[in-house]
């Protein structure tokens, strides 16, 4: 995007349009026509993570543009579109105004509304431990819930992606990774979920499993780098959409 000040309308070539923008705030979105072998869309429900944030700015090294290249090179037995509704900041229940609706709130938006959904990869949660340590895992869990059975009643499949490590990062409580924990365990065992991917185990360190591995953190030991991204895509099995 290109911003000039004042009115600009009749500048035919362009040339006062000399501030460069990074985000795009006048498209909301690109529709476009699949061959055959494409099957429908999945839609990424996340937050700063499924965002980029941190990647190599205008390189798609986001996970969910990895994820899409891996439908494209990889002949999976299912070929879907990857749609990405990432919301730097926001929130599964009480997200702030200035950060969007919460996940529930823009589901119609976002998924519903959009062409070809198949279904949906949630992948939140972390942002409401981190700015809410008092919300114990069954609030979380009960949104998600939520999230699943809205889903369900427009017939799509949903899957769930395991929360990833923080401590070290800023606003990280014991209380906080100890309800990360029953979240995942939930998210991994209680089968609510159509499949699930355990981005956690992609790239946490072994030894302290609290932690990102370090090849895989960007810095702030919250978001990934552009290797962690790619590893997150890497650990989706794809025949989890075939089902």
């Amino acid at each position: 995007n290109y911003i000039s000040s004042g009115d600009q309308v009749s500048e035919a070539e362009g040339f006062t349009f000399e501030t460069e923008e990074e985000s795009w705030f006048w498209l909301e979105s690109v529709d476009v026509i699949a061959d055959s072998s494409v099957k429908g869309a999945l839609v990424v429900v996340g937050s700063s993570i499924a965002n980029g944030n941190y990647s190599e700015v205008n390189a798609n090294h986001r996970w969910p543009d990895y994820l899409a290249d891996r439908m494209n090179s990889e002949d999976p037995a299912v070929k879907l579109s990857v749609l990405n509704a990432g919301l730097s900041a926001n929130q599964l229940i009480d997200s702030p105004p200035e950060k969007g609706e919460n996940a529930l709130d823009r589901l119609e938006r976002d998924v519903f509304d959009q062409t070809g959904v198949k279904g949906i990869l949630l992948h939140m949660g972390e942002n409401d431990i981190r700015h809410n340590p008092d919300y114990s895992s069954e609030k979380i869990i009960d949104r998600m819930k939520e999230i699943i059975k809205a889903a369900h009643e427009k017939d799509l499949k949903i899957y769930g992606g395991t929360l990833m490590p923080f401590k070290g990062s800023s606003m990280f409580t014991e209380t906080g990774e100890k309800t990360r924990q029953e979240v995942n365990e939930w998210i991994r065992t209680s089968g609510e979920f159509d499949g699930v991917v355990d981005f956690d185990k992609a790239v946490r360190d072994p030894e302290e499993p609290e932690r990102f591995l370090a090849e895989y953190d960007s810095g702030d030991q919250l978001h990934p780098n552009d290797k962690g991204y790619k590893k997150m895509a890497e650990s989706v099995d794809l025949s989890i959409f075939e089902k």
